[in-house]
């Protein structure tokens, strides 16, 4: 099956979502039961062919709905408010380095590919009776949202699935690492220098970042291990199917039809570059249509079991931290609206207040604080600021924040809660 299938969207889901985005309406059917939807019919998120004449046709690029423009582009609350000092701008570019994993890669790509179609599976899974869950999320740190997904899970082969790099966030600009936090153990991302909001540096520094937490909690964390880096590859758009597209730093839109690849025999990662505060709704069922078309071709795992959205978003429930980011918002809404036919059900975080909680995981208590404790405690960058940063999170995430992360039980303390509670679609 070629990747390419993944970029004809089907009109009628298109259409559907892009006037719940128009209209603010994140409301979804009443759940019954196990959280299944059974109002109305679901949306199929298969995709659709589309013939074309024999004349070439000119390729669009893809455009988010301009009603997410309306919504806050914040980056995630840490718990402390922070300003953003003047730092040294400067212009570098480079691939991420190859994982430190000891899983084996086919020769070829011992040195990382930058172009073309990625290898056939060299490896065998670590269990022929694993399945494929799917944890998609918009930006680098958004996985922890849905750690409890992940967390001690020897029955899923885990396929990470990142849609944006998140250089537009504000800290890229180094204000969120003093030489004071780097030594309470804050990592600083590669490469250096800083060079601020929307650069490839900002890009290679946040992508830089989340390979490192996951390859730090593959290393601790035998059910998810450390997946080696395969390479950049090329997306397989037809020319029927509009590009999927991001701003550059001049604001300038640009196509963006490459992604990295990562291959082990506990999980994969696949990271797009879709463009940070601009992922439009089609640009999500690209990216996980893609890798689901990829499956059968680099992993050594085919069948699926469900989907998550690692995307906490919340318009409307208090005490719970609101947080309203529109690259979260399509992300909630493509996974939760839209049946992509998975053989079980697709997932999305939320808050307890939601009368459509399906289900409440838990991180283990000893999990979290190797991802989320600072020493001494407490986790509260504002009582306690001069703490070690001895969590993963903390270590690898902290330049992303003014002093740390908050750490709590519940979203009405911190985003990255150890209760983390699900709705459930289909």
């Amino acid at each position: 099956m070629k990747a390419s299938r993944a970029f004809v969207a089907a009109l009628l889901a298109m259409g559907l979502l892009a006037a719940a985005c128009s209209n603010g309406d994140d409301a979804a059917p009443a759940a019954t039961g196990e959280g299944a939807t059974t109002a109305g019919s679901p949306t199929s998120a298969t995709p659709t062919t589309t013939e074309t004449s024999d004349s070439t046709p000119e390729q669009t690029l893809d455009v988010p709905d301009p009603s997410l423009d309306e919504l806050p582009t914040d980056d995630l609350p840490s718990g402390v408010p922070g300003e953003s000092p003047d730092a040294e701008i400067a212009v570098t570019t480079s691939l991420p380095p190859g994982s430190t994993s000891s899983v084996p890669v086919a020769p070829e790509f011992v040195t990382p590919a930058t172009g073309g179609d990625p290898p056939t599976a060299v490896l065998a899974p670590v269990s022929p009776d694993l399945k494929i869950r799917y944890i998609v999320s918009p930006h680098p740190d958004d996985e922890f949202e849905a750690w409890s997904m992940v967390a001690g899970d020897t029955t899923h082969y885990i396929v990470f699935i990142l849609l944006t790099r998140g250089e537009y966030s504000q800290y890229c600009d180094g204000s969120g690492i003093s030489e004071l936090q780097g030594d309470r153990a804050e990592r600083f991302p590669e490469p250096q220098p800083f060079t601020g909001q929307g650069t490839e540096g900002c890009s290679q520094q946040r992508l830089d970042a989340w390979r490192q937490f996951l390859d730090t909690r593959g290393g601790v964390e035998s059910a998810i291990g450390r997946p080696g880096f395969l390479g950049q590859f090329d997306l397989d758009v037809p020319l029927s199917g509009a590009l999927p597209s991001r701003v550059d730093v001049t604001g300038e839109r640009v196509p963006s039809t490459q992604y990295l690849l990562w291959v082990g025999d506990k999980s994969a990662r696949f990271a797009f570059d879709f463009g940070d505060r601009d992922l439009s709704i089609n640009e999500v069922l690209v990216g996980v249509e893609a890798v689901r078309a990829l499956r059968t071709r680099v992993l050594p795992i085919a069948e699926e079991d469900d989907l998550v959205a690692s995307a906490y978003f919340n318009d409307e429930f208090d005490p719970s931290i609101r947080y309203e980011h529109p690259d979260h918002k399509v992300v909630q809404a493509v996974i939760r609206d839209l049946d992509f036919g998975m053989p079980g059900p697709q997932w999305g975080r939320t808050v307890p207040e939601d009368p459509e909680v399906a289900a409440t995981l838990e991180v283990p208590p000893a999990l979290y604080c190797a991802v989320m404790c600072v020493e001494p405690e407490p986790i509260d960058p504002l009582a306690n600021p001069f703490a070690f940063r001895t969590g993963t999170l903390q270590e690898t995430y902290g330049w992303l924040a003014p002093t740390y992360w908050v750490g709590a039980e519940l979203p009405s303390g911190s985003i990255f809660s150890r209760v983390q509670p699900y709705w459930r679609r289909f």
